[in-house]
């Protein structure tokens, strides 16, 4: 039986070239992955003011597991105009079980101004299935749950159980073109008329080897937030990204 390698381009190999068919394992460098970026935000809810927004990721990968870590914030101080500083991490780690299905854990932190947001830690465990697994395309659904701690200002601090349901979306539609994007809804298990929604969005296109122009933009609603803030918020940066 022939070989039939398929990519880019489909290769097929005769039986008799074959010596030995071994699973693919790089060095834990060629594993690891990292980015930068700085820009700025012309959009900020109902703030039409420039910020400047930086961020940071690390990932790494092998044929089974990958792990993600990112940080970004927004930095605005003026005299004339309210703050809007905005900062965020996640950490997650996504483990395949064998083909499609899948099993992860998440971990992310956020503190927002604009919103009186003093911080909120979102946990989760979950279960997903990889739709589409293309070198150039990847979709994940996913579903889980865990709990999320968090506090406005002027409120006290509660511990809320969340569920997560959602999808990501990673595209690559040629080498000089990158499309990320996810969205999740977060159902209060215990208070029914409680919802919040996480989307995020990035666009980048090769500028040089490693060096991306991109545009992202996030949204955020809570149907109750307990402090009287807009129940929707959302941004766009524009930016330079290096990654390796």
């Amino acid at each position: 039986m022939n070989l039939t390698i398929t990519g880019l381009v489909t290769r097929i190999v005769p039986r008799g070239s074959i010596n030995e068919i071994k699973d693919f394992d790089q060095g834990f460098l060629n594993q690891l992955s990292a980015g930068v970026n700085i820009g700025a935000d012309f959009v900020r809810g109902n703030n039409r003011v420039a910020s400047i927004n930086a961020g940071a990721n690390l990932g790494w990968a092998n044929n089974k597991t990958e792990a993600t870590f990112k940080v970004n914030t927004i930095l605005n101080e003026q005299t004339d105009a309210p703050d809007t500083r905005r900062f965020t991490s996640s950490l997650g780690i996504d483990h395949s079980l064998g083909g499609r299905p899948r099993a992860g854990v998440s971990l992310s932190y956020e503190s927002d101004e604009n919103q009186q947001l003093d911080y909120r830690t979102v946990s989760t465990v979950s279960v997903g299935y990889r739709i589409i697994q293309e070198q150039r395309t990847r979709l994940d659904l996913s579903v889980g749950s865990g709990p999320t701690a968090e506090k406005f200002t002027g409120s006290e601090s509660e511990v809320i159980g969340e569920g997560r349901t959602g999808f990501s979306l990673i595209a690559r539609p040629n080498g000089d073109t990158k499309v990320d994007l996810s969205a999740f809804l977060f159902p209060s298990l215990f208070d029914f008329d409680r919802l919040r929604v996480e989307a995020d969005l990035t666009f980048a296109v090769e500028i040089i080897a490693d060096l991306d122009f991109n545009v992202s933009s996030f949204y955020r609603f809570n149907s109750e937030p307990p402090v009287d803030v807009d129940k929707n918020d959302y941004g766009v940066n524009f930016g330079i990204a290096w990654s390796y």
